[in-house]
């Protein structure tokens, strides 16, 4: 068994983003499937309230977009639509192969998230 069939999947778009214009502008936007864990909230320590998430998805490695970026997620994004309500987007901040060593190949990517924006070339001002 896999996380896939363990956990609840659910549908996401992997954005393709370039940093390098002042901004995470999407370049190219992949619908996926994946586990989607979504932690995130306020804390207080010492009578001041913070913004604090711990969300991941579960990527799987047959993606069309893993391939394309050379398995390197780390710098692009996740738009996760919940509950009927505005899509969010987060940035992939950091990256984890699960790895079956028995088999020798890559099970899943998991990816940590962090909310942030991004733009569409629709965003765009006219020239």
């Amino acid at each position: 068994m896999d996380v896939f069939t363990l956990f609840t999947t659910n549908d996401y778009t992997f954005l393709q983003l370039d940093s390098g214009s002042g901004g995470n502008r999407v370049v190219e936007e992949f619908p996926a499937n994946g586990v989607v864990k979504l932690r995130d909230g306020m804390v207080q320590e010492d009578s001041v309230e913070s913004y604090t998430a711990s969300s991941t998805v579960h990527i799987r490695p047959s993606e069309s977009f893993v391939a394309s970026l050379d398995g390197n997620l780390v710098g692009h994004g996740i738009r996760v639509e919940k509950d009927n309500h505005e899509p969010e987007n987060y940035r992939i901040t950091g990256q984890v192969e699960g790895f079956d060593f028995d088999l020798g190949t890559i099970e899943f990517y998991k990816v940590t998230l962090k909310r942030e924006s991004v733009w569409e070339e629709s965003d765009l001002p006219l020239e």
